[in-house]
């Protein structure tokens, strides 16, 4: 059993603990999908993920080829269990092309901040939970960086089904730009 930081059976009486099987559980890594672990790291470890994406779109003559690596999240267990710093960077590569020509950019992504909180273990058919506040810093090459702080938060919540499958899910939402220099509240639901 890892440390959380409250339990479900203080506010649902009938909740079933968790079994404390006193093995180790196994690490959940955050890359390379969507949906991110709802557990930590735990206190005194540390964990470096990579990724890495390639995006092709082709649309009425123009194609844009982007890559995007290494995608590095840096996860500290940090004092306790339950508590996780995460420090991300990333860098592209991305080309447009039509007919008219073509134009290529390269360079490095804002900064990711963020503290991932362990809510809950999983008791029974509550979930497990843990709640993500995370921050974009104006870090990044020109082509790249919103020039602003992008602050937003992450909730992530999980149910391990039977020993082989489990299901997770995320509700996500981060202050972001548009196109035109404006920004706005971005939402996304992820299961």
């Amino acid at each position: 059993m890892r440390e959380t930081l409250f339990q479900w059976d203080s506010y649902f009486p009938n909740a079933e603990a968790p079994a404390d099987t006193g093995e180790e559980r196994p690490l959940e890594l955050d890359r390379p999908d969507f949906v991110e672990a709802s557990s930590t790291v735990g206190r005194c470890n540390t964990v470096l993920e990579f990724g890495y994406t390639y995006v092709r779109n082709e649309e009425a003559g123009e194609t844009y080829n982007g890559n995007s690596l290494p995608e590095a999240l840096l996860r500290i267990g940090f004092l306790r269990d339950w508590l996780e710093l995460r420090v991300g960077q990333n860098f592209v590569s991305e080309k447009f092309s039509n007919v008219a020509g073509s134009d290529s950019n390269v360079g490095a992504q804002d900064l990711y901040l963020g503290v991932k909180l362990a809510l809950f273990e999983q008791a029974g058919v509550l979930p497990e939970v843990a709640v993500v506040p995370q921050m974009r810093v104006p870090t990044g090459d020109s082509e790249f960086t919103a020039d602003e702080v992008l602050p937003g938060v992450n909730l992530l919540y999980g149910w391990e089904l039977t020993e082989k499958w489990s299901f997770g899910a995320s509700t996500q939402g981060n202050r972001a730009p548009d196109d035109t220099g404006d920004f706005y509240f971005e939402f996304a639901q992820a299961a």
